[in-house]
C-alpha cells in the first residue's frame, strides 16, 4: 500500500545539556496530530525528563485515532514490546559457559526504567542459574550514556574489591567508555578483564578492540509495530506474528572475535580513509 510517514525526532537520545534537550523537545510541537490516520510513539527514545510523558498526555487529548507505544507501558495507548530479558539471559550465559567466568560485574541503566530493570533481572536470574553469587557491589547504575562507563570504571577503582573478571554493560554506549577508560588506566582487555555490551549501536569498527554485545532484532520490532498500526487504522486483523529473537555479535572484548591483528590493522585503515 501507498504509506505515507513522517518522522518527528530528536538529534539524538541523549543530550549533553539541559538547555539543548528543551530546545530539541520543540520538534514534537511542530506536528498535528489531527493531520495524521495512526501514530507511533517510540517513547524510550524520549529520555527528557515527563517530557514523553507529556507527549502522550496532549495526543491523549486532542487525538482521536489510533495510537502505539512502542518499548514502554502506556497509560492511554496500546504498546508492543521487545523481549530484552531473554537477550541479557543469553549474553550472560556466553560469559559464563564459553568463557567460564565467575567474578562477573554488571552496569546497568538507571533505576526504575523498565529496560534496566528487565537486563537486570535477567543478569541476577542468569548468575543464579549457573549457581554463582549476585554480590550487589558489582552492580553499578548507569544512564546508558558514555559518562555511565567512566565513572563505573572510577567506583571499580576506588572500591575495596579486585577487579572483576568481566564486566557486562546494559548498552554498547556505557561499554565503548568503559572499555576506553580501563585501557586509559593501563587494564588490558580482555586479557586482565572482558566485557560486553548489549543492542549493538553499530561502532564496532570505531573501537579497538572490537566489542562483544547482543544485537537486538529491532526491524522485526518495527515491522510489528507498523502491521498492528495498520490494522488498527483499517479496522482488520493481519495475523502478523514475529520474533524479537537477537543475536550475539562476538567481538575481542571476551576474546571471541577474530585475530588482533588484522582487527588492528582494519581498525587503523578505517582511520587513514576517514582523515
Amino acid at each position: 500500500d501507498d504509506i505515507d510517514v513522517c518522522i518527528f525526532s530528536m538529534y539524538r537520545k541523549y543530550q549533553s545539556t539541559h538547555t539543548r534537550e528543551l530546545a530539541e523537545m520543540n520538534i514534537f510541537n511542530l506536528f498535528t496530530p489531527s493531520s495524521f490516520d495512526g501514530i507511533v510513539i517510540l517513547k524510550d527514545t524520549i529520555q527528557t525528563s515527563t517530557s514523553s510523558n507529556n507527549i502522550e498526555n496532549r495526543i491523549n487529548e486532542i487525538y482521536q485515532g489510533p495510537v502505539l507505544v512502542i518499548n514502554r507501558e502506556s497509560e492511554f495507548f496500546d504498546s508492543v514490546f521487545i523481549d530484552d530479558y531473554s537477550g541479557m539471559c543469553m549474553l550472560v550465559s556466553h560469559m559464563i559457559e564459553k568463557h567460564g567466568y565467575k567474578d562477573i560485574a554488571y552496569i546497568s541503566g538507571r533505576k526504575g526504567h523498565i529496560h534496566s530493570n528487565n537486563r537486570l533481572q535477567a543478569f541476577k536470574d542468569t548468575m543464579t542459574a549457573h549457581g554463582l553469587t549476585v554480590c550487589e557491589e558489582r552492580i553499578h547504575y548507569g544512564d546508558y550514556w558514555y559518562s555511565s562507563g567512566e565513572a563505573a570504571v572510577n567506583e571499580m577503582a576506588s572500591s575495596q574489591f579486585k577487579l572483576p573478571e568481566a564486566i557486562v554493560c546494559a548498552n554498547d554506549y556505557m561499554a565503548y567508555a568503559l572499555c576506553d577508560t580501563l585501557v586509559s588506566h593501563g587494564i588490558n582487555i580482555p586479557g586482565d578483564v572482558s566485557v560486553a555490551g548489549y543492542e549493538y549501536i553499530g561502532e564496532r569498527t570505531e573501537h579497538y578492540p572490537i566489542l562483544t554485545t547482543y544485537r537486538r532484532n529491532r526491524e522485526a520490532l518495527g515491522r510489528r509495530a507498523v502491521m498492528m498500526l495498520y490494522d488498527m487504522v483499517n479496522g482488520t486483523s493481519s495475523g502478523y506474528s514475529f520474533s524479537t529473537d537477537g543475536y550475539i555479535v562476538p567481538g575481542n572484548t571476551c576474546s571471541c572475535g577474530a585475530d588482533y591483528r588484522q582487527i588492528a590493522f582494519e581498525v587503523s585503515e578505517k582511520k587513514k580513509q576517514k582523515y
